[in-house]
């Protein structure tokens, strides 16, 4: 079986790709059959929302995964929330003019140190952690075939 891996370019015309549509994040995997008669196998796609990842800026947006459509028509849905303490008060979310220290860190971002593409100096950041709170996966609809 052969096989086809593609990532499609992010950035189309200066502009994230997907603003106001929501084509497939990635074609991850694609197989080919070469037993007798040849097939393609559809691909497994991976749609997704842009999110903010850098605390703060809304300046370094990258795609997050929402739902996989497996290459049988199968779909996993994923979604994401945001944690609290145990009375469901505080939120865990970081906030940019008031940082967690790096030793002491109970919320959902980190600390990195990183250097943007195109440039030569790196940089620091607080960066946004996505809480995965439920994954749903849905069978696709199935046929029964007729025997003879």
């Amino acid at each position: 079986m052969g096989h086809r891996h593609a990532v499609p370019d992010a950035v189309r015309d200066g502009e994230p790709r997907g603003r106001g549509r929501r084509p497939a994040l990635a074609r991850l995997h694609q197989g080919r059959g070469y037993s007798g008669t040849d097939i393609t196998l559809p691909a497994i796609n991976f749609d997704g929302d842009w999110q903010d990842n850098l605390v703060g800026t809304g300046a370094l947006n990258f795609r997050r995964v929402e739902q996989v459509v497996t290459d049988t028509g199968s779909t996993i849905d994923v979604t994401y929330g945001h944690a609290t303490d145990v009375d469901g008060t505080l939120s865990r979310q970081c906030d940019e003019s008031s940082p967690p220290s790096q030793a002491n860190n109970d919320f959902e971002c980190f600390w990195q140190k990183w250097t943007p593409e195109g440039e030569t100096e790196p940089r620091t950041g607080w960066f946004k952690k996505f809480v995965v709170t439920r994954c749903r996966s849905t069978r696709a609809p199935t046929t029964t075939a007729t025997r003879r």
